[in-house]
C-alpha cells in the first residue's frame, strides 16, 4: 500500500459516490432536505476535537445516507463501501479529522445541497466531486507525519 494506491483507491470511491448520487434525481424533495439540513446543522455545531471523535463520522453518514440511498447499483454500493473500508484501515492510525475540516465539510455539504435544489445534477456531480477531493487531500494529511 503506498500513496499511488492510496490515490487510486480515492478516485474510484470518488466515481462510485458521483454514480451513487445520481441516483437521488427524481427524488430530491423537502422531505429529505430538511433531514439533510438538520444533520449538517448538528456538524456545524461540533467545535472540539472531542466532538469530531465521538459525532462526526455518525452525522456524516446521517447526511449522505439519504442522498444514496436511491441507489439500485449494488455493484457500485459494494466497490464504494470496499475502498471506504480501506480508507477508514489506513486513516485509524493517522490524525483524526481536524474541527477546522469538519467545518469545511459542512460548507461543502451545504454546497451540495444547493446544486441539488438547482435540479442540475451537472452541478450535484461538480459539488460531491469538490467534496471527493477535499476528503482526499484531508486523507494524505491524516496519513503524513
Amino acid at each position: 500500500v503506498d500513496k499511488q494506491f492510496s490515490s487510486n483507491i480515492y478516485d474510484v470511491l470518488r466515481s462510485m459516490e458521483t454514480l451513487i448520487i445520481e441516483s437521488i434525481e427524481g427524488h430530491w424533495n423537502e422531505e429529505i432536505r430538511s433531514q439533510v439540513v438538520r444533520i449538517n446543522n448538528e456538524i456545524k455545531k461540533i467545535s472540539t476535537p472531542e466532538d469530531v471523535a465521538q459525532r462526526f463520522n455518525q452525522l456524516n453518514r446521517g447526511f449522505h445516507d439519504p442522498l444514496e440511498q436511491f441507489c439500485m447499483n449494488d455493484c457500485a454500493i459494494d466497490l464504494r463501501q470496499k475502498y471506504h473500508k480501506y480508507i477508514t484501515i489506513l486513516v485509524e492510525g493517522g490524525k483524526p479529522h481536524s474541527v477546522e475540516r469538519v467545518r469545511q465539510i459542512a460548507k461543502e455539504h451545504d454546497a451540495i445541497i444547493n446544486a441539488l435544489d438547482s435540479g442540475d445534477m451537472h452541478q450535484v456531480r461538480k459539488a460531491y466531486n469538490l467534496h471527493s477531493a477535499a476528503a482526499k487531500k484531508e486523507f494524505f494529511w491524516q496519513l503524513s507525519d
